[in-house]
């Protein structure tokens, strides 16, 4: 499990793949922008009227719902360096 260092920095466990290097990956880094993107584009639009909802980003990216608020809490796949875990 990744462990927090200074920051936002993410630091690999030792013996795993993450991101796009492990095999079992179905989001790509760019896919994790999109969403992102998407998210913060409705993020301050009022709840009725915004269109990319976590739920409907979840249906599009074929990804649960729960993934989706993690990726966007920037819970996972965080690294401003350039790194991803």
């Amino acid at each position: 499990m990744a462990r927090w260092a200074k920051g936002w920095e993410v630091t690999k466990a030792k013996g795993k793949a993450r991101g796009v290097n492990n095999a079992r990956c179905t989001l790509t880094d760019d896919d994790i922008d999109q969403i992102r993107d998407l998210y913060e584009a409705d993020r301050f639009k009022p709840y009725a009227i915004r269109y990319w909802s976590t739920s409907r980003l979840a249906e599009k990216f074929d990804v649960s719902v729960r993934y989706v608020k993690r990726i966007v809490r920037y819970e996972v796949r965080l690294a401003p360096t350039g790194e991803h875990d």
